[in-house]
């Protein structure tokens, strides 16, 4: 449906540091609406490994935050994210940038060993090499495994599980990670 829009923030869960800190999978919007769907702070993985403990929620009124979606909306906001997660899963890593692991860009490289690209850039199957003109590849001649690039970027909340306004905030503090 046109009205409809899927955000995935995270497709490969790494657990909270924080045992009251759900992890956000997507974000649904739909016709207007937003719905925020999380997973456990326990969970590690495949997102769709967790589907049957995924928290459904909308915005409430001013003073009640959030609520739990329920019935058909809960239902409709799990299936389209379910579709969009398999989707990036059979998705070329050259379109989306993103190795299937959810950890490390895709990357690309000539069959002499010059790097096309790691971090992130879209690419296409099939290119030559700037430097030296042979095929380039991105994933393994033998088992197809896609070749990893570079760790996606991470936000210092992502590194230290803290919500400062950034890790500069978190040193000057003296804050540390127990």
């Amino acid at each position: 449906m046109p009205d409809e829009k899927v955000v995935i923030r995270e497709s490969v869960l790494k657990g909270s540091p924080h045992p009251e800190l759900l992890q956000r999978v997507a974000v649904v919007y739909i016709r207007g609406k937003e719905y925020r769907v999380s997973a456990p702070p326990e969970a590690k993985g495949d997102a769709l490994d967790w589907v049957k403990h995924w928290a459904v929620r909308e915005s409430a009124d001013f003073f009640h935050g959030e609520s739990e979606t329920e019935g058909a909306a809960r239902v409709l906001v799990i299936r389209l994210v379910q579709e969009e997660l398999e989707k990036q899963k059979t998705d070329e890593p050259a379109e989306t940038g993103r190795h299937p692991d959810g950890e490390h860009c895709a990357a690309q490289i000539c069959r002499t060993g010059h790097v096309r690209h790691c971090d992130g850039d879209t690419f296409r199957a099939g290119e030559f090499c700037k430097e030296c003109g042979t095929p380039c590849i991105d994933a393994c001649p033998h088992c197809k495994e896609p070749i990893r690039g570079v760790r996606v970027y991470r936000s210092a909340a992502d590194i230290t599980g803290h919500h400062s306004a950034t890790l500069a905030d978190d040193l000057t503090l003296g804050w540390k990670n127990d």
